[in-house]
């Protein structure tokens, strides 16, 4: 079975399925950035990861605007379609720049 056909369709099915049940899995834990790795998209349309966020936050953009200036993140609905909970990337840039506040 291996090599034929029908194998490399289960493969794709696979692969498939392992990348929507990991959107999935991510999707629960996703109201609370604290839970997500540096490497985790926040903005999904434009691929803008946490740690690139977290850093433009240091770096002093502490409003909307100002990260979508530093990171192009849309910070808009742009991403509302991709990502795993259907909502925008404001609310968890909103989150993360409340949480660096908290730092300083």
């Amino acid at each position: 079975w291996k090599g034929s056909k029908h194998w490399e369709a289960f493969e794709r099915r696979r692969d498939s399925f392992t990348t929507i049940m990991k959107f999935f899995t991510n999707a629960k834990v996703y109201d609370d950035v604290t839970t997500l790795d540096d490497s985790d998209l926040i903005c999904y349309c434009c691929s803008v990861d946490k740690l690139t966020i977290v850093n433009a936050i240091k770096d002093g953009a502490t409003t909307l605007k100002a990260i979508k200036e530093s990171t192009k993140a849309c910070t808009g609905s742009e991403c509302k379609e991709l990502n795993p909970n259907k909502r925008c990337c404001s609310k968890e840039i909103n989150q993360l720049i409340k949480l660096e506040a908290k730092c300083v």
